[in-house]
């Protein structure tokens, strides 16, 4: 896997970044090196940070799709609401890291339908838009991202930065 890749992985499932004095920004996305993928709480979901941590991506991705299907089968009992969207936003990174960009690109949608007020999945899509070159899309996604991000100045500055890049690409076409 790519470093590009790692670390958009890395940014995208990051809740809490912690940013030493010498940041270095990956240029592309705006993610900050040494970052470290955190989401959820249920097993399966740390189970799948580590795949991807480890670069275990085709791994990943079969233990997200596995950890959807068993969530949609139990959508009666309605326990499993809490975690859709954790676990398409999993889906969508394992996917992204995989290089399988036009399915994580539907596991982004599908997380967004789920908790379209929560900001991962709005800024791994708005990267995803981004390196098809649909400046104008990124864009809007990271401008929702933004408005939906904690106030935490590591990830609100990421997004920031994502923005600043969409607006300078929607402004040269």
């Amino acid at each position: 896997m790519s470093n590009l890749f790692k670390i958009f992985i890395y940014i995208s499932f990051a809740i809490s970044v912690t940013i030493s004095n010498a940041q270095e920004y990956e240029p592309w996305t705006g993610s900050v090196t040494g970052a470290t993928i955190h989401f959820g709480t249920h097993d399966s979901l740390k189970s799948i940070r580590r795949l991807i941590n480890e670069g275990k991506t085709t791994e990943a991705v079969q233990m997200s799709e596995v950890f959807v299907r068993q969530l949609s089968r139990n959508d009666r009992s309605g326990k499993t609401v809490q975690y859709k969207y954790d676990a398409y936003n999993a889906l969508c990174l394992s996917l992204t890291a995989d290089k399988q960009f036009v399915k994580a690109i539907s596991a982004c949608d599908e997380a967004i339908e789920h908790s379209p007020k929560r900001w991962q999945a709005y800024n791994s899509r708005g990267s995803l838009n981004y390196k098809y070159g649909k400046y104008s899309n990124a864009l809007n996604d990271y401008k929702i991202a933004l408005e939906n991000a904690p106030n935490q100045s590591g990830i609100r500055k990421i997004i920031e930065h994502n923005i600043k890049l969409s607006q300078s690409r929607v402004s040269n076409n």
